[in-house]
């Protein structure tokens, strides 16, 4: 037997080397002593996981093993001995879809009785290293008939095997066509390759599917590699319009269909765009009523009312890959796991199929998880003032993301919000002011909020200077024009040694030199009034002051003398110090020196 069984099959058929067998569990309390080894299985239903919400339950799980996390050498040969529990050690079962312990890989389908939303933990137990131990085997309970399944169908094998169905009573899919290459590589074990044509490769079934009414499922694992005219996943009826229960291709298009035939009258839900060529992808439609629905990889893609329910009568021309309109297309490429169910199974369950059953799975791991205890809270609301860097906390252990934002108030701005600690620089206010921020983390479907209210005090004093008073100026030489501050001590005791100045000068032309200490006027010929306005500030509002000078006449400031008068703020001034002239330019910004008046 070569130590290996591959897609362990719904017969028994020699191919090369290669036994196909039906290994499938019974649920039973079981004393595990026996058994040398065994090794926990956990699920992940969290967003970092599978991302389903909702609690689901009969769910028939798709363990894989591979040679990296399975020892194959300690079990025997096909996998006799293989066993699983709940995490009590209750017995469940299961049913081996492929075991190849040469090639180090298997796909074994496990009951689970309730997989927890939104959720991780321990799922099931497995066992092996039991040299003795039976086949056992009872696939109706992984795929129960009483849990809504009506036909599974793992496919894999080759010509002229039919393919065996999981559900007990329910019927083979029988090849037509087959030539002896469909047997290919699946997304679980082995997929039957359909080569398309007229006529082409296709299965039939003769299960009647008489008990389809009220509600109804069809899932399947496609990877199309050809498009031609109206192809179809699946077509049960009793011949062209009538009957019929339909899903693939529109026309020539990428786009599903959905159909639903009572007696001779059809309806139809279908989506643009659903059908990719080479790649695998899981479909399943869903009827509840007159309600369906068609899903693509485990998302919701169209949905709609049925003019009619499904009728329930016997269906005698029951197809995969065919359709019963003799002018349709063949199927042409892979499929694997069709499934039919006389359920209508919900949007958890298909979004957990699709995340357990795809390549690479996200349900399921053999290494524990990391629980983690949720914790959510922010800094309380707090009193703060101008000009300072306040530090604020968040907590939001478990959360999938979290973020601060701001909520009312002052319009700051939040350089790097998605942190837990946000270093908050507070700016300069003209008055008491507040700014009120949250603190959001998202758990799943679930957003937490905590609001801190921040009070911020305008504590931070303005600076005020004076001018010299309103000079004569020849023009004939420089005439310097220095400020001087008077409230230095107080900026000073907030730690404060930058200033921003902005002059402006209307009046005759006169060229001019900035410097720390003020500003110089130099040689002109012009005359008449010149308006020299200084505006100084820290953050805050600016202190403006504006003196005349008279050009044109002998100059005498008189050492010491300090004056000028209230000034405007310039149209333009900007909130950082900065005047922006006519043409868009800004003008220099330079420092004062901080100097006492005397």
């Amino acid at each position: 037997m070569m130590g290996s069984n591959k897609k362990v099959g719904r017969s028994i058929a020699w191919i090369g080397f290669v036994i196909f067998f039906t290994f499938v569990s019974v649920i039973s309390a079981a004393d595990f002593s026996a058994w040398a080894q065994h090794k926990d299985i956990y699920f992940d239903t969290s967003p970092s996981g599978a991302g389903v919400d909702g609690d689901v339950y009969g769910f028939p799980v798709v363990v894989r093993l591979t040679a990296a996390d399975f020892p194959f050498a300690q079990a025997r040969a096909n996998g006799q001995d293989l066993r699983f529990s709940k995490p009590d050690g209750t017995a469940v079962p299961f049913e081996i879809d492929s075991y190849d312990s040469t090639a180090g890989e298997a796909a074994v389908w496990v009951l689970a009785d309730t997989v927890k939303g939104g959720s991780k933990g321990a799922l099931l137990r497995m066992y092996w290293g039991n040299p003795v131990a039976p086949t056992v085997g009872d696939s109706g309970k992984v795929f129960s008939g009483a849990n809504g399944f009506a036909a599974v169908w793992h496919l894999g094998g080759r010509y002229p095997t039919a393919r065996s169905n999981s559900v007990v009573g329910g019927s083979e899919a029988v090849p037509g066509n087959y030539d002896g290459d469909e047997q290919s590589p699946g997304v679980i074990g082995f997929a039957d390759s359909l080569d398309g044509g007229s006529p082409g490769d296709h299965l039939q079934t003769w299960q009647p599917f008489d008990s389809l009414s009220k509600e109804f499922t069809f899932s399947i694992w496609a990877n199309p590699s050809g498009v031609a005219s109206g192809q179809r996943f699946m077509d049960l009826g009793n011949g062209m319009g009538k009957d019929n229960l339909v899903l693939g291709r529109v026309n020539g298009s990428d786009s599903i269909r959905f159909e639903n035939w009572n007696d001779t009258n059809g309806s139809s839900i279908g989506a643009p765009g659903a059908i990719a060529l080479n790649e695998w992808q899981y479909f399943t439609a869903t009827v509840s009523g007159k309600s369906a629905r068609v899903y693509r990889n485990g998302i919701l893609i169209a949905s709609g009312q049925f003019a009619d329910t499904i009728r329930a009568v016997r269906r005698n021309s029951n197809f995969l890959g065919r359709s019963n309109w003799s002018d349709v297309a063949y199927y042409q490429g892979k499929i694997d796991e069709p499934e039919v169910s006389s359920a209508a199974r919900g949007a958890d369950w298909i979004k957990l199929a699709y995340a357990n059953q795809k390549p690479a799975q996200t349900l399921l791991s053999f290494q524990a998880p990391v629980v983690c205890t949720p914790l959510f809270g922010a800094t309380g609301d707090t009193v703060v003032s101008e000009g300072t860097v306040l530090s604020l906390t968040g907590a939001a252990d478990c959360a999938d993301r979290y973020v601060w934002s701001v909520l009312a108030g002052l319009p700051i701005r939040l350089l790097d919000p998605e942190v837990k600690v946000l270093a908050l620089p507070i700016p300069r206010v003209t008055a008491d002011t507040s700014v009120v921020l949250r603190f959001s983390a998202d758990y799943g479907a679930t957003t937490r909020t905590r609001d801190v209210r921040i009070a911020i005090k305008n504590s931070i004093p303005d600076p005020r200077f004076t001018l010299p008073a309103s000079p004569v100026w020849s023009g004939r030489d420089t005439l310097p024009i220095r400020p001087e501050l008077t409230n230095l001590a107080a900026l000073n005791a907030h730690g404060l040694s930058d200033l921003h100045a902005v002059w402006t000068l209307a009046g005759p032309a006169v060229d001019t030199l900035l410097r720390p200490d003020g500003i110089l006027l130099l040689p002109t010929n012009e005359a008449g009034n010149l308006e020299v306005t200084l505006c100084v500030d820290n953050g805050g509002l600016p202190y403006c002051l504006t003196i005349t000078v008279a050009v044109g006449v002998a100059a005498n400031l008189g050492p010491g003398v300090l004056a000028g008068r209230p000034g405007v703020v310039p149209s333009g001034y900007e909130a950082d110090g900065r005047l922006r002239s006519s043409d868009g330019a800004f003008r220099r910004l330079f420092t004062l020196p901080l100097r006492a008046s005397r």
